[in-house]
């Protein structure tokens, strides 16, 4: 993340909230199975703001609330898929900038399961906007979705089929009935009558 300096209006560095490791499953990626499977992204941000006021009042409204700004963040990360991690970034940073307080805003976003050939530990982008340097997005909502990949038909029939604590490629075992009794636990059963 950049170690430059927000300034204020008065050429003054500006204070700094900085959140890190923010994560979420989101389908983000120009591939079919990253939008189907999903995969973990980790956000950090850093808010670049004036909090002179919020401390010599000691009052929330004052400055920024970092619990809804990582909340918000987290819909970004979860929300409607982009190809790039690039977009992603820019609609982090301008969630952030639709806050009146916030001069500006460094964000990262991680994406360390990248599909990449070759070991890697980490694939990330950062940007930096402010209020003369606009993202290239807009503002998502708080409200807005979780995105839920959608499913085939095929897929939605086997999900149907899964047992728990079955693998996948495991029948299910034959449904059991009066007339064919089943072994509890390696102990025999006895034979039941069959109903008239």
């Amino acid at each position: 993340m950049s170690d430059e300096d927000a300034t204020g209006g008065h050429g003054r560095r500006l204070d700094r909230v900085r959140l890190t490791g923010i994560s979420a499953t989101g389908y983000h990626g120009v591939f079919e199975h990253e939008r189907r499977e999903g995969q973990t992204f980790v956000a950090d941000v850093v808010v670049h703001l004036d909090t002179r006021r919020a401390a010599a009042t000691d009052d929330l409204a004052h400055t920024l609330h970092y619990g809804v700004l990582a909340e918000q963040v987290v819909t970004v990360l979860g929300g409607e898929p982009a190809d790039l991690i690039e977009t992603v970034a820019e609609r982090i940073a301008a969630t952030v900038l639709a806050y009146p307080l916030v001069q500006a805003v460094d964000v990262v976003v991680h994406k360390p399961q990248a599909p990449i050939t070759v070991p890697f530990e980490d694939v990330a982008v950062e940007v930096r906007r402010d209020r003369s340097w606009l993202p290239a997005a807009e503002p998502v909502p708080a409200d807005a979705p979780r995105w839920v990949p959608e499913v085939s038909a095929d897929e939605a029939a086997d999900a149907a089929m899964h047992v728990p604590g079955l693998a996948p490629d495991e029948e299910p075992p034959a449904a059991r009935t009066a007339t064919e009794p089943q072994p509890f636990a390696g102990v025999p059963t006895p034979s039941l009558p069959v109903p008239p």
